[in-house]
């Protein structure tokens, strides 16, 4: 599974259109290999949205790229957004998962300095 991030600009009187526009057009790419994902609309910057979508794998988006239902998609979108969005793919790794590819911490007396310190 890899992650599709989009780093998006809108206006931020038409943000709420945006997403719904959004969510009603990337649907048709469920049946191109994406298995879901996320609008996050800043609290900071009414102007800044990130989509995050799931794909089986690159490719599967690929395919999806020049379907009828890739270009109703962006025509339905690109009009809404005030920069062509960037981003990329990234692979995501579950904190727990994380923790345990890292050896544990061991506690190592140092009777020269009077306490503990922590070798990694």
């Amino acid at each position: 599974m890899v992650y599709e991030m989009r780093f998006q600009t809108v206006d931020p009187a038409k943000r709420a259109d945006y997403v719904k526009t959004y969510r009603e057009a990337v649907q048709g790419c469920k049946s191109a290999g994406s298995t879901g994902g996320h609008i996050l609309c800043s609290e900071d910057d009414p102007s800044a949205v990130i989509v995050i979508l799931l794909w089986e794998s690159k490719e599967h988006l690929a395919r999806w790229r020049g379907t009828e239902s890739y270009k109703s998609f962006r025509a339905a979108v690109e009009g809404l957004q005030t920069k062509k969005s960037h981003g990329g793919f990234y692979l995501a790794r579950r904190f727990d998962e994380i923790a345990s590819a890292v050896p544990r911490r061991q506690s190592v007396p140092n009777s020269d300095l009077g306490h503990e310190f922590i070798a990694v």
